[in-house]
């Protein structure tokens, strides 16, 4: 929640910015980002509130450049804040 505030000062006035409760075979994360439309940031965090990963983005793709570190595709994910 803290980080969404964070992120929700910067982003918010953008594109915004959301903490969602992503879920797979009983495993749970939380999926905070923040987005300016051309860059962003994403953390991940496991249910006790460590941080797992964060990935930072933007439009240009650079080569050898991975993707975020979790496919949330796979995961059923809820809002639990946004703006």
């Amino acid at each position: 929640l803290n980080k969404f505030e964070e992120l929700n000062e910067t982003y918010g006035r953008f594109l915004g910015a959301a903490l969602e409760r992503c879920t797979i075979e009983g495993e749970i994360i939380y999926y905070v980002w923040g987005s300016g439309g051309y860059s962003g940031v994403n953390y991940y965090y496991d249910s006790n509130g460590q941080l797992l990963e964060e990935y930072s983005w933007d439009d240009i793709v650079e080569p050898g450049e991975t993707g975020p570190p979790f496919n949330l595709s796979e995961y059923q994910c809820e809002v639990l804040r946004s703006t």
